[in-house]
């Protein structure tokens, strides 16, 4: 038996983030999805849907999804 919770994250409260490293904070200034391009995204694979996101707006992206 599988037990489904009530919904925790409401439609479209969910906001995703960009983090940095303090020696490359500058790339938190970055004013658009163009200037992201010029930077390296690490994410899983796994995240499918955030992974689907990140390669529909273009970016370049690393994957560090470990095969199990």
């Amino acid at each position: 038996m599988i037990y489904i919770s009530e919904v925790i994250i409401e439609n479209r409260w969910f906001q995703k983030g960009i983090y940095a490293l303090p020696e490359r904070s500058v790339i938190l200034n970055a004013e658009s999805v163009d200037k992201l391009k010029a930077y390296q995204t690490i994410l899983s694979s796994n995240w499918v849907k955030d992974w689907r996101e990140i390669k529909a707006l273009g970016l370049n992206t690393f994957n560090i999804a470990m095969d199990t």
